[in-house]
């Protein structure tokens, strides 16, 4: 790399065996008027430093890292962004957004999600939701547990399972089957 004059609009397949970044892309005017002529794979590479392109295991600035497309320094396309934590979604982003995809992904009342999501991270589709004293199983919407077909399961804090119908806040509500911690089994109508 010691002569070479990097091109604008040029796609660069750069390994740094340093730091376990792989970059296939298109670098930004600015990012090419900063390289040093010398040492190119020392540069200190973020996500706004590519204009297009795909980039492999790039770390960013708060611990979590991303493989996958770019445009205009920003997750766009198919991609995967792991968290710290053990969180992570992929599927397709749209500027910096996840615009449909999976994850496991710790939502703002510090619930754990696991599942479909749609718009930066809101359940949507088949999923797991565990919140302080409840696990909910079935079909999520927009962020709600909808069940699927009006049933669905939940594990209660005491360790208890409701399998059945399930309305629209997440209760019991119609037939169902509860089983308790010592094994007992209750059958029937269930109004909550």
């Amino acid at each position: 790399f010691k002569n070479l004059r990097p091109i604008l609009g040029k796609v660069y397949k750069i390994e740094n065996k340093h730091t376990n970044l792989t970059i296939e892309a298109s670098l930004s005017a600015k990012t090419l008027s900063s390289l040093p002529d010398k040492n190119w794979l020392a540069h200190r590479w973020t996500i706004k430093d590519i204009d297009k392109g795909v980039v492999k295991n790039i770390s960013l600035g708060d611990g979590s890292s991303y493989t996958g497309d770019v445009v205009a320094g920003y997750f766009d396309g198919t991609g995967e962004h792991i968290l710290s934590g053990g969180y992570f979604t992929n599927g397709t982003f749209k500027k910096g957004q996840l615009i449909r995809g999976r994850g496991k992904v710790a939502l703002a009342d510090k619930s754990i999600y696991i599942g479909e999501l749609i718009n930066n991270n809101i359940p949507d589709g088949k999923g797991t939701l565990n919140t302080k004293n409840t696990t909910y199983k079935g079909e999520f919407s927009k962020g709600k547990f909808i069940s699927n077909n009006g049933t669905g399961s939940k594990t209660y804090a005491n360790k208890s399972e409701y399998y059945g119908s399930i309305n629209a806040k997440g209760q019991a509500h119609g037939k169902g089957e509860l089983i308790l911690t010592n094994g007992s089994k209750l059958r029937g109508q269930f109004n909550n």
